[in-house]
Order: structure tokens, then C-alpha cells, then sequence
């Protein structure tokens, strides 16, 4: 068998077409499990701000308001 008949088999071969698609389907999924940790820690880093902000400004608060008095 000839280098060029088994580069040509190959070149068709329908398996190697799929494991070269399976390939990069694994590999651009690098950049999205990256994104996904990115994502989840600033979720996190917001929540503890709010968190934060909340405990120090957001006790609670009473609201008067004026007093309607009727003597009958």
C-alpha cells in the first residue's frame, strides 16, 4: 500500500471524520468550563457584596407617620 492510497483512505474514511469532530467538540469546550468558573465567582463575589451592604445599611427600619388623634 502506497503513502498517497492510505492518506487518500483516510481522507474518506468516515470514522476518522467523526473522531476529528469529536476532537474539537472536547477542545472548544476548554473555553467554556473556563467561562462557567468565571461566571460562577463573580455570582459569589456579588452576593457576599450584597451580603455586606445589607448588614451594614439595611437593618430595619421603623415607619412613623403622623398621628391622627379624633376626641368624640
Amino acid at each position: 500500500m502506497d503513502i498517497s492510497q492510505l492518506c487518500q483512505q483516510v481522507k474518506n474514511s468516515q470514522f476518522t471524520r467523526i473522531l476529528i469532530v469529536t476532537f474539537l467538540i472536547i477542545v472548544l469546550q476548554i473555553p467554556t468550563v473556563m467561562l462557567q468558573g468565571l461566571v460562577s465567582d463573580r455570582q459569589s463575589l456579588r452576593q457576599e457584596a450584597i451580603g455586606n451592604i445589607t448588614s451594614k445599611w439595611g437593618r430595619q427600619q421603623t415607619v412613623i407617620g403622623p398621628r391622627l388623634r379624633a376626641d368624640l
